[in-house]
């Protein structure tokens, strides 16, 4: 295999269901550690989910939470974290979802 040499990361993405988590859906104390150290060492942490903000935040801790850049709801919310910054929501709008819905009640 040849990968590319990296000198200096520039951030860490990771996905949150069967990456980050364990089994059992829990944070395993050396994931702590690791994304403690990213976080002091400036590296942005972004974590990607199609979970609700609700949920990541049970699973991770309010603290932690708001220490990473999270980007749920399969990207309809991002909200970044220091270094990074910004927050978006995109909403469907009631007309599509009212679509979706007749469409597959057509089926």
């Amino acid at each position: 295999m040849n990968l590319p040499c990296f000198k200096r990361c520039r951030a860490v993405a990771i996905d949150l269901d069967g990456t980050l988590l364990t089994s059992k859906s829990q944070l395993s104390s050396r994931s702590c550690v690791v994304l403690d150290a990213c976080i002091k060492n400036k590296l942005p942490v972004i974590i990607a989910t199609s979970r609700a903000e609700r949920s990541v935040r049970q699973l991770l801790g309010n603290e932690l939470a708001d220490r990473l850049s999270l980007v749920m709801e399969n990207g309809g919310m991002i909200k970044g974290a220091p270094p990074l910054s910004g927050f978006r929501k995109e909403i469907i709008p009631q007309e599509i979802v009212e679509q979706v819905i007749s469409r597959i009640l057509s089926l």
